[in-house]
């Protein structure tokens, strides 16, 4: 009888401690990931480029206001552990999984002049940020990263 209520405690001592082992990787796993707050103004997307110490003015956006939005990825698995998203779709969705080919989903907006004066067909749904800016300091750093399907 001792033997198997400690062999009861045993496994059940084993359980919980594998449950907890499982919810520290999963809260952790779940921490880690990309966050993306939508809704932000122009000038917050511009400010959060900027960062402190910086004037930022002259704010303009075009494009579809779901095009558009901030991040942060605690674990900076894209290189930067925060920013923007500019999108030719819906911000909300830029994280994937994006499981299909040749899929996408069209905002009804116009491509930029600038860029199809390069391209050989009309391109749509350009997602367009400038501002102007002055920095406290004399040296200005953007870090970026461009990404694609």
């Amino acid at each position: 009888m001792i033997k198997r209520n400690c062999l009861r405690f045993v496994n059940l001592f084993f359980s919980v401690l594998l449950y907890g082992v499982w919810s520290v990787i999963i809260i952790s796993d779940a921490q880690a990931q990309v966050a993306i707050a939508q809704g932000l103004s122009p000038t917050q997307l511009a400010a959060t480029l900027t960062g402190a110490g910086v004037s930022v003015f002259n704010v303009q956006y075009t494009g579809d206001p779901s095009a558009s939005a901030g991040f942060t990825d605690p674990s900076s698995s894209i290189g930067i552990s925060s920013g923007i998203f500019l999108c030719t779709g819906p911000a909300g969705i830029a994280i994937g999984p994006n499981q299909f080919t040749n899929q996408g989903v069209s905002l009804g907006q116009p491509g930029d002049p600038q860029l199809n004066a390069f391209s050989s067909s009309t391109l749509f749904d350009a997602s367009v940020l400038e501002f102007d800016f002055t920095p406290q300091s004399n040296v200005v750093r953007f870090r970026y990263v461009f990404a694609s399907e």
